[in-house]
Parts: structure tokens; sequence; C-alpha cells
């Protein structure tokens, strides 16, 4: 009768209830009978006062709340009631889970700051560094979480430009904004800066703790030579 095609965040109740109707072979509604609400595995419980039966509603409607289960996506629900034997009267209720609020930031497995076989990160000074910094963002259950801002930033107390630029919009900075993914992913082309040496840059989301990315920028080719006036003295007699 009603409750299709809702949508709420994983782990919580829709709200709407679900509710259907039974009637007799003269369609005439039925009342006192017991129905059944049953989501598929993993796709959360029903509850209705008291019981994992629909409430009765009196006027041959049965009604319960479904709270979804904690993986984001379609879930779907049975309505039945028992006809005896191997027959029952079935009805399908089909949900939407959305993944939660950001809980977690963190790197993905194949990033060289966690993936020992992973070569680390170096580039000439003033170049794109590769792999570029990459991060997936996830709710409480591990689920993705789509257009989460991530903010990266040449970390504070180093020098910039000395320590590279940040650009994800065709525009060098020292911090850039970047809304996760479908998956959760978020990136940013990072350019070392021109000293030599090493290179950080962080990842946020709101108060989370950040991840850091580091990586070693080397000299580039020799471009001029610098003579420096000699300090000896001149010889005797010169």
């Amino acid at each position: 009768v009603s409750g299709d095609l809702q949508s709420t965040t994983v782990g919580t109740a829709l709200a709407n209830a679900l509710t259907v109707r039974l009637f007799d072979q003269y369609n005439n509604t039925v009342a006192g009978k017991t129905v059944v609400f049953t989501p598929s595995s993993f796709n959360g419980n029903a509850t209705a006062t008291g019981s994992v039966a629909g409430t009765d509603n009196g006027d041959g409607t049965y009604s319960a709340t479904w709270t979804l289960g904690t993986g984001a996506g379609p879930q779907l629900l049975t309505a039945s009631y028992d006809l005896g034997g191997l027959n029952e009267l079935t009805a399908a209720f089909t949900a939407t889970a959305t993944a939660g609020a950001p809980a977690f930031i963190d790197y993905l497995i194949t990033d060289p700051e966690v993936d020992n076989t992973a070569s680390p990160r170096s580039a000439t000074v003033n170049t794109v560094v590769s792999p570029r910094p990459e991060v997936v963002v996830t709710d409480t259950y591990g689920n993705p979480v789509p257009n989460a801002d991530v903010t990266f930033a040449v970390v504070s107390g180093l020098s910039y430009p000395g320590q590279g630029s940040l650009d994800d919009a065709g525009t060098p900075a020292s911090t850039v904004t970047v809304s996760t993914d479908a998956a959760g992913q978020a990136h940013a082309l990072w350019t070392l800066g021109t000293t030599a040496g090493a290179n950080q840059v962080s990842a946020t989301v709101g108060s989370l703790t950040a991840r850091t990315f580091n990586a070693q920028g080397s000299a580039g080719s020799l471009d001029h030579w610098l003579v420096t006036p000699s300090t000896r003295a001149p010889a005797a007699g010169a």
C-alpha cells in the first residue's frame, strides 16, 4: 500500500512505515491475521510494536518500520502472509541506504605511505609527483562517502612556493579543497618546490586525523656555474 522506494542513512529507520493490505477472494479487507516483514540478508531489520510481525491496524492493513542495514546501496524487504503449505502472499519493498557522515580518512592500499613494496615518492624539483596524493573517506561502517570535502595542504612551517604547490582545478595553490567522488576518493596534483630535499603534504576532512604524504625532491640538470671569489691571501710579491 505504501512505504516503498524510500531512502535514508545506513543503520537508521525509514521515515514512513511500510504498509500492506490483505483482501479475501471477494476483495474484502481482512484483519486479525499475521503479516511478517522480513529484510533480505544484511538489509537491516523490520520491527513492529512488540514483535517482528506487522502491526494489525484493524482495517485490513498491517505495518512495520524498517531500519536499514549498514551497507550503502539498494536494500530489499518482503512482507508475507502464510496461506498454509507452501503457499504465501508476498509484497516487496525496496529502499536506498546512503553513506553516513565521514568517520575515517585513509590512504589507498597501494600508496607508498602504507605499501612497503611500493617505491617512495620522489621527483625532480619543480615537477609533478607520482603517484599523486589520494585518500578515501568512509563512514562508521566502512562505506565510501561521496561529496566529502578533503583539504590538501602544503605542510605548515615549510616555505611556499619553495615547498611546492597543489593543483586540482588549473590554479596552483598551497591549499586546495576537493570533493570525493562516488567511490569516496579524492586527489590533488602535487608539484614539488624548487629546493631539493624533503617535501610533505597533508590531507584532512574536518576534525578527522590527517594523512600526510612525503616526497623527496632531487636536484635538476646542471644549469649554470657559480664562481665565488677566492679568500686566500695573495702570494708575497704578487
